[in-house]
């Protein structure tokens, strides 16, 4: 088996033959010859140099832009690409950019192999415009401490990496010199997500990992992100600012944290949620001498043991100052201090639902509209939702605390149902299509039915007396009593039965009765049996549909009666199930109880 040390020589003979063949062509090079586009699996609307679709093609795409002195372009088509030799892709364009476009996180996937691999492993230069795009990045299960992704000086947007099942020790990401990450997702359980060792910024993104994001060096930013973590969220040794971001920690030992700085910090508009009522929501601490200071301001911390906390070693101090935010338990330890500036509460927070880790604002939450005014126009929150809006309908413009801004909307009614009925028949109306564009807004529903009538309830149900076009209206109301109309209109028609002309005398006051119905679709038959002599209709319509195919009406007879279809009207139907609705008669007036059956066409 080849060793790491072939490995190594097999890589750098072939960057540089790259090299070589690089400098071969631009012996014969015309001046301002434009950059590279390399093709590597017939990805769609791709136009340039065709590469195999498969690892050893896409490594060698990789080598030859990183040997090239133009911004190249390397698209990827569909399909899993795993590199030819345990280990990973690697790039590197120190003096030009290079982009990597994949077809999508789902049809694109790069996959690490062997030991401690690094899938991708992409270097630029600060400011240089690398990037990837629209790809997934998978780690290696083949042992050791695998990475994802590791990155300098170069930016992701829409990529999604993974650890497969059973990995147990690696990373998802690690970001070096000017980095970016923005519209990724890290899904690593187990595993720590990101871990910064420069002037790193995460970006739209969402982590769900046992450690979310840690810091040693650089700065860091990390915006309008979401975190998952069962440990720490955020761990900086490095000045940092948070904003707009979700910390969602779900642990229950004790050892969890939301968020905690060994240096100075900024977390503005940021939620902190514990939901195991253990550990430490936001942390300031300092050791080995040095100041660690954490500036809360429009926040909420709310579900940890100890809220807000500050603590050093003797050589340290620390300190957490909380302004506009809204948190519970507070612990100083030495060395720390707490300093509370004005607009703090001590509140229940009213989330939409805790349990299932929506930390949306409900709509009587007391942290609407009470931000300190420090919110920049045209600032969005972590639903990129404007942030200044009339959230409590006082007619003032302020911010919301936390991550989320409540945008009190207007619902959409909506209605389901036929467009025709006859008289008496009872119809089915659902406003159930109804919504509210802010969650937890529970609606009421309200009906009218045109001819006086009225109802309550997401579904309701009307029969019309008399036949006529009717407006059916429903209003739906959220908790804030905005509201929504929508209308439909039902056009009601004569029942065939009892439309005869003329008022029936019913002087016997006996209605006829059918029963027995049944159908048999091979033999095209429906049969019934009636109590007495009458006039009966039959109507067929397609399940779940008003639409009327075909009325036929016959004189039926006292006992058993038989109608078969004609075979040219079955076979103009297409399969599916139908509805077949037989109604009836006497001679004085008396209408029957309509009975219904179902008839089932299959395919031939």
């Amino acid at each position: 088996m080849p060793t790491e040390t072939q490995h190594q020589l097999t890589k750098h003979i072939r960057l540089a033959l790259a090299l070589a063949a690089v400098a071969a062509g631009l012996l014969f090079a015309v001046p301002g010859a434009e950059a590279a586009t390399y093709c590597v699996g017939a990805p769609a609307s791709c136009s340039g140099i065709d590469m195999p679709g498969n690892g050893a093609g896409l490594r060698d795409a990789f080598d030859q832009a990183s040997a090239n002195g133009e911004s190249d372009n390397v698209w990827i088509g569909p399909g899993t690409y795993t590199p030819p030799e345990p280990g990973g892709f690697e790039v590197t364009s120190p003096a030009h950019g290079i982009v990597i476009r994949g077809s999508g996180s789902d049809q694109t996937i790069l996959e690490g192999s062997g030991p401690s691999a690094i899938t991708l492993n992409l270097t630029g230069a600060a400011g240089d415009s690398s990037s990837v795009r629209n790809v997934a990045v998978r780690l290696s299960d083949d042992g050791g401490t695998p990475i994802g992704l590791l990155m300098s000086g170069a930016g992701t947007t829409s990529v999604v990496i993974t650890a497969p099942p059973g990995v147990t020790v690696g990373q998802g990401v690690r970001l070096a010199g000017h980095s970016a990450l923005e519209s990724t997702k890290v899904i690593t359980p187990g595993l720590n997500g990101i871990e910064t060792i420069g002037d790193a910024t995460v970006a739209g993104s969402l982590i769900a990992a046992n450690v979310g994001v840690t810091s040693t060096s650089g700065t860091l930013s990390v915006l309008s992100s979401r975190i998952e973590t069962d440990l720490v969220g955020i761990s900086s040794k490095v000045p940092s600012e948070i904003r707009n971001t979700l910390v969602h920690v779900s642990g229950g030992t004790g050892t969890e944290a939301g968020v905690i700085t060994n240096s100075a910090m900024t977390a503005t508009q940021v939620t902190v949620a514990g939901t195991g009522g253990f550990g430490l929501g936001v942390r300031a601490y300092k050791h080995g001498g040095g100041l660690a200071s954490l500036a809360l301001a429009n926040s909420i911390v709310t579900g940890f043991e100890h809220d807000v906390s500050a603590g050093a070693d003797p050589l340290s101090l620390a300190s957490v100052s909380t302004s506009y935010s809204n948190y519970s338990g507070k612990l100083v330890s030495p060395g720390g201090v707490i300093n509370e500036g004005s607009g703090n509460l001590d509140v229940d927070p009213g989330f939409v639902n805790p349990a299932r880790a929506d930390f949306h604002l409900r709509h009587d939450s007391p942290l609407i509209d009470i931000a300190d005014d420090i919110v920049l126009p045209g600032e969005t929150d972590l639903d990129e939702e404007l942030r200044v809006v009339d959230g409590d309908g006082m007619g003032g413009l302020r911010a919301d605390l936390g991550a989320y801004e409540y945008q009190r909307r207007a619902p959409v009614a909506a209605i389901e149902g036929p467009a025709t009925a006859t008289v008496g028949e009872t119809l089915a109306l659902s406003g159930a299509g109804s919504s509210d564009p802010d969650r937890g807004d529970d609606l009421t529903y309200a009906w009218t039915f045109g001819d006086g009538a009225a109802g309550t309830g997401a579904t309701a149900s009307h029969a019309y007396g008399a036949p006529g076009a009717y407006a059916v209206t429903l209003v739906v109301t959220d908790p804030t009593g905005r509201q929504a109309t929508v209308s439909m209109q039902i056009s009601v028609q004569p029942d065939p039965v009892v439309d005869g002309g003329g008022a029936a005398s019913a002087s016997d006051g006996v209605a006829p009765i059918i029963s027995r119905l049944r159908v048999a679709p091979a033999r095209r038959l429906i049969r019934f049996r009636l109590s007495e002599p009458a006039r009966v209709a039959l109507r067929l319509t397609r399940a779940g549909t008003p639409r009327l195919l075909r009325s036929i009406r016959i004189s039926g007879r006292q006992g058993a009666n038989a109608v078969r279809l004609r075979r040219r009207l079955v076979r103009a139907l297409r399969p599916g199930r139908y509805r077949i609705r037989v109604s009836a008669r006497d001679a004085t007036g008396n209408v029957a109880r309509p009975r219904v059956a179902r008839l089932v066409l299959r395919r031939p």
